[in-house]
């Protein structure tokens, strides 16, 4: 029974797992705005990382879990709904710390469609939970010169 147990344990914490394993990586700015604040962001487990390597922004975050049906909105103002059945995948990491002088206390990560990895949509918002700035990244493949 006991292995049981932890057999259910383990299988049912590994989506969470693997799921962080979609956003990890390197990604460069998709936009004049991510280019220019940004550049190439990494994610790594439990950090972010972007900005020349002279002024680098490090901060560590946690991915907040979120009850289905909550909404966002992209920088169209199109409404999105978290669900069972959504073809996204979405993840909002809240900041923790860090050495930047940012006002953003939270990051929506969106992958618009689950098979697509390659397109990550960002959107920013304040310590409130106010939506402040949208954008979008393209992963690369190599960590950047």
């Amino acid at each position: 029974m006991r292995t049981l147990v932890f057999a259910a344990c383990c299988v049912l914490t590994l989506p969470a797992y693997s799921s962080e394993e979609m956003l990890l990586g390197f990604w460069a700015g998709g936009d004049t705005y991510s280019e220019s604040t940004y550049g190439v962001i990494q994610i790594s487990r439990g950090r972010i990382t972007w900005g020349p390597s002279s002024g680098q922004c490090v901060v560590a975050y946690s991915i907040e879990k979120e009850q289905l049906g909550t909404t966002f909105t992209d920088q169209i103002g199109r409404v999105y709904v978290t669900s069972p059945t959504s073809i996204f995948s979405t993840y909002l990491l809240r900041r923790i710390g860090g050495n930047c002088a940012t006002n953003v206390g939270r990051f929506r990560f969106t992958f618009p469609q689950k098979t697509e990895r390659r397109y990550l949509a960002m959107v920013e918002y304040d310590n409130t939970g106010k939506p402040i700035g949208w954008t979008h990244f393209f992963r690369r493949d190599v960590k950047p010169e």
